[in-house]
């Protein structure tokens, strides 16, 4: 959480140099990467940690400009609501800044405010889709269906899989009866199927069988 905004300055600058500095040209890149990067993931929590990451803020390339820091006290108002905790933490961070005393002594305030923030993690888990399921489901021209029309497409979609699979199986010969259960074994709250016995274990049978 505490590389994201920096690493989307470092990303933007990358680009202008590899655009050779052209205003013109990396401008336009800078723009489509802004409107995503307002839209979606930038949030204050994103420029305090940025603030607050030792690793970050005392490189000779920090910089606590307007944006880091009203995204540090939305996130202090957050974090921190009594008057008398915020107002302790805004006079440590003077300590911080000029790396003065030693923090998990002095600074106890400030301590408890910074491991709560950079203990905290981003995900992407939400954005992410079940694409053999969801595919020619949610797509450019249909991804505003209702949520129960869509529920029942997937049902329909998982079990034309699961069919298609079944008769694969049944070409190659194979018995399996996805009812019995016999073929199948359980591992606690994991259920799988039955699997094919290893080299190992045909040796070790083998073996047995000769004795």
């Amino acid at each position: 959480m505490g590389y994201i905004y920096e690493a989307m300055d470092r990303a933007k600058e990358q680009i202008a140099n590899n655009l050779n500095n052209v205003e013109s040209r990396y401008k336009k890149v800078w723009k489509i990467i802004d409107k995503r990067w307002d839209y979606q993931p930038h949030r204050p929590l994103h420029a305090a940690t940025y603030y607050l990451n030792p690793r970050l803020h005392y490189e000779s390339s920090f910089s606590a400009d307007t944006e880091v820091m009203t995204g540090l006290y939305k996130v202090m108002d957050k974090f921190a609501p009594k008057i008398e905790t915020m107002v302790k933490i805004i006079s440590q961070l003077a300590k911080f800044d000029k790396t003065e005393g030693t923090f998990g002594v002095e600074c106890k305030e400030l301590q408890t405010f910074v491991i709560h923030v950079l203990g905290l993690t981003c995900s992407a888990t939400g954005c992410e889709r079940n694409w053999s399921v969801f595919e020619h489901i949610h797509s450019k021209k249909r991804n505003c269906l209702e949520q129960q029309r869509l529920n029942a497409l997937v049902f329909v979609k998982y079990n034309l899989n699961l069919e298609s699979r079944q008769k694969i199986r049944e070409e190659k010969g194979e018995t399996y009866d996805p009812i019995c259960l016999s073929d199948m074994e359980s591992d606690d709250e994991w259920i799988i199927e039955r699997e094919e016995p290893c080299l190992y274990d045909l040796e070790l049978q083998g073996q047995g069988d000769k004795s």
